[in-house]
């Protein structure tokens, strides 16, 4: 069982899983896999849904020891669902709780750069909303210590959802925007603006170290300087990527919303990470199991089990094989009576995680 699950969460699809266990000595059908992966994914929705449902103060800690640098990074991925005679939907999933970026050591110059490490990284995805979606990662930090750290970040791109979860359920974390998205709107509008290449260069260049070192009030008073220059877009006007005024009007947008998430000499002087690059790769994992031009999942119970058999797989803490190997029926699981002593009849709730 413990094989067939992990093979139905890595390989690509169920009939991969099936074709890898047959190479073993184990023949078994792709519906097969996927009835045993959707039982056990259905067990870690059932899990995750009645750890989530409890008064997130009486969440018990799961960890020995509280980290001293954590991070929470949230996105959005894409996967095809399709409803009961109903055409294909799109929908979201595939955000992340992760733990770990410690500051580097900046005094010998030999040394590693000052960029974060990760140390350990968990995942929690699922096609909830947002504000469902958001109770669930308040629960994995609660579980992993996190709001008892020293230092916490929440990282995300410019999402309004996003920024709604972390004053929601991390108003205690110092709130980042993705560096990597300052970038594309300073390299769009740098590109829109001049006139030749060394001049888009340079403007480009000048912006992202503007904002890099802290003075995005700079960038913002220059480029309504420029909209002044050039004017706004017409409303209910569609205009294209390349038009200055688009281009100009979308990164005051960014940048105005996001001004105070963007400290970011702040945040490299705490050791904190100054772009969701985690959870952006994280989303790739999670999207190489879930998404595919011939890939439709049946919306509710089929795609949120597999999530969960995912996630569960790309946690850095042995979760899944500590759940298989502690589930009713496995093998490696005391048995009700062992040595005269009743064994612990709760061997599957959330206290095994």
């Amino acid at each position: 069982m413990r094989l067939i699950v992990l093979l139905a969460a890595r390989l690509g699809s169920f009939a991969d899983a099936a074709f890898a266990l047959t190479q073993t000595g184990l023949p078994i059908s792709a519906q097969h896999v996927r009835t045993l992966a959707h039982q056990v994914g259905a067990e870690l929705v059932e899990q995750r849904d009645r750890e989530t449902g409890q008064d997130r103060s009486k969440v018990p800690v799961r960890v020995a020891a509280t980290p001293g640098v954590v991070a929470v990074e949230i996105d959005g991925g894409r996967l095809r669902t399709r409803g009961t005679g109903a055409a294909p939907a799109v929908t979201e999933g595939q955000p992340l709780a992760r733990e770990g970026p410690q500051p580097a050591n900046r005094r010998d110059p030999g040394g590693e750069p000052w960029a974060p490490r990760k140390r350990v990284s968990t995942c929690v995805a699922s096609l909830a909303n947002s504000r469902a979606f958001g109770r669930m990662v308040a629960v994995e930090a609660k579980e992993r210590d996190f709001y008892r750290a020293g230092r916490k970040a929440f990282v995300a791109d410019g999402a309004a959802y996003n920024w709604k979860l972390q004053q929601r359920y991390f108003a205690g974390f110092v709130p980042i925007a993705d560096f990597l998205h300052v970038l594309c709107y300073v390299y769009r509008a740098a590109w829109a603006l001049a006139a030749d290449e060394a001049g888009r260069w340079q403007q480009y260049v000048a912006w992202l170290r503007a904002c890099w070192q802290g003075r995005v009030g700079e960038v913002i008073e220059q480029l309504r300087d420029w909209q002044g220059r050039i004017g706004r877009p017409p409303p209910q006007e569609e205009l294209a990527a390349s038009d200055p005024r688009r281009a100009v009007a979308e990164a005051l947008c960014y940048f105005g919303h996001n001004a105070g998430r963007m400290k970011y000499p702040e945040y490299r002087r705490a050791g904190l990470p100054t772009t969701s690059s985690l959870v952006e790769s994280l989303v790739g994992e999670v999207n190489a199991r879930v998404k595919g031009k011939q890939k439709y999942w049946n919306r509710g119970a089929g795609a949120e089990a597999i999530l969960q058999l995912r996630a569960a797989l790309l946690s850095e803490d042995g979760r899944l094989d500590r759940y298989l190997g502690e589930r009713p029926g496995s093998p490696y699981r005391r048995s009700q009576k062992q040595d005269g002593h009743k064994a612990p009849a709760k061997v599957a709730t959330s206290q095994t995680r």
